[in-house]
């Protein structure tokens, strides 16, 4: 599966996104259906609905306006780059109607080690992101907890990545890792367009393809699905983990409304 080209403007870009832990869990997805917002709907796999809880390290993350925009083409940018860990719940999901049908993401939370990039996403791009106390002790390790409605919100586990994913696994990792669109609520806070958005925009994602390995996963504790209510409705028994070493550059493109 191959990176579409992107449309619109690009505002972000990522040096590396690395040390990536997939662990995804299937479910109805008339039960998702209830959890996203008007115009989107499941992507599905196999007659399933997917979500995941996604952690990695953000690597060299600054602006990246056009050259056409004030400021576009100033060197300034490149000293502004900061680098994070981040743990996100994520959905696979498309538009509702017209086309393209183009399959993307839309994140339930997103937890962040840094206050720059947590505050950027929220004001910018209305995005669920929070500020969150991580650590990596190793590659293949995260450790995350906050607080959200008094309750904890954890996340701690470990993997070992195997091979790299064939045959019919392959598939599902792709369907899983191979998103080059993000769909989210408006408005866009302080962005130019938001008063051109619909309820739902569309923002597109550059990178090259993610290698994706097999893994064994030992989490010590996990409750980041539960805020979203997705805790109660996802199929535990079935769930899938996978790895990879990462991907870069990656760009984002503000597309506009869906």
């Amino acid at each position: 599966m191959g990176c579409p080209e992107p449309v619109g403007h690009r505002f972000m870009r990522h040096e590396h996104w690395s040390d990536a832990l997939f662990l995804s869990y299937p479910l109805p997805p008339e039960a998702l259906q209830r959890l996203l917002p008007d115009g989107l709907v499941p992507d599905v796999f196999r007659g399933k609905a997917w979500v995941s809880i996604v952690a990695l390290t953000e690597e060299g993350i600054r602006p990246a306006p056009p050259a056409s925009l004030p400021g576009g083409s100033c060197g300034l940018w490149e000293y502004l780059r900061v680098s994070h860990y981040a743990v996100n719940v994520r959905a696979y999901v498309k538009p509702a109607g017209g086309e393209p049908a183009r399959g993307g993401i839309y994140f339930f939370s997103l937890d962040c080690s840094a206050v720059a990039p947590t505050l950027g996403a929220q004001a910018l791009f209305n995005l669920r992101y929070r500020v969150s106390k991580m650590a990596r002790p190793g590659p293949h390790t995260m450790r995350n907890a906050r607080v959200e409605g008094g309750k904890k919100v954890e996340f701690v586990a470990s993997w070992a990545p195997g091979d790299e994913v064939q045959g019919a696994d392959k598939e599902l990792a792709e369907f899983i890792c191979e998103r080059y669109s993000l769909y989210n609520e408006g408005p866009c806070g302080m962005h130019p367009l938001s008063r051109k958005l619909g309820r739902v925009w569309r923002g597109d994602i550059v990178h090259s393809p993610w290698v994706v390995q097999r893994c064994a996963c030992e989490v010590e504790r996990n409750t980041m699905l539960l805020p979203s209510g997705l805790d109660a409705l996802v199929d535990k028994t079935a769930v899938q983990a996978h790895a990879s070493a990462g991907v870069g550059y990656v760009d984002f493109f503000l597309t506009g409304r869906v």
